[in-house]
């Protein structure tokens, strides 16, 4: 699978902070934490959760278990 990092997503949290692929850490609206991934091959977004354990896939848009990214909230880690 073939990662894009860093890239521009096109949306924003329910904060209105901008949401990149792979980079950002996201609080999902179901308490779990994890970040957006795309793969190139078929057209897909993933994500994976915050201790990189499991990748899951991320349902589409129009159904009953879609995870709209302006629902989520981007996480900030203090470094």
């Amino acid at each position: 699978m073939e990662n894009v990092k860093g890239l521009f997503t096109g949306e924003t949290d329910k904060n209105g902070v901008k949401i990149y692929y792979e980079t950002t850490n996201l609080n999902f609206p179901d308490g779990t934490v994890g970040k957006l991934m795309f793969d190139y091959g078929t057209l897909a977004a993933y994500y994976a959760r915050e201790n990189d354990s499991c990748i899951a896939k991320w349902d589409g848009v129009n159904n009953a278990k879609s995870i709209y990214l302006r629902d989520c909230e981007v996480v900030f880690f203090a470094t």
